[in-house]
């Protein structure tokens, strides 16, 4: 079973927010792509995760699968920390910029 990153993202993303619309707009994409991945995910795992209502609700295969995306989330953020980033995992990285006052 391969799982893709951003699919186990959009999965947290969605359950932590309650709809796919609110997710979108966590992860700054579309609510079709947060579908689409969640979709993907779904035909991967062969099992249903979501049941789309509002809120959405967790199916039992769906919990394994969450555990494993939070799991996932949590060690790469320890590995950044122990490789000294400064960025958070998740996270759009941030670009300084200077501008001329005039």
């Amino acid at each position: 079973m391969d799982l893709d990153l951003a699919q186990l993202r959009a999965l947290d993303a969605t359950i932590r927010a309650g709809t796919l619309e609110a997710a979108a707009r966590a992860l700054h994409v579309t609510p079709s792509a947060i579908s689409q991945r969640l979709r993907a995910l779904e035909i991967a795992t062969g099992r249903v995760l979501l049941v789309r209502t509002k809120p959405v609700q967790v199916t039992e295969s769906g919990q394994a699968v969450l555990r494993l995306a939070r799991q996932i989330d949590l060690l790469t953020a320890d590995a950044a920390r122990e490789l000294g980033s400064t960025e958070v995992p998740d996270r759009r990285p941030s670009l300084p910029i200077a501008v001329n006052a005039d």
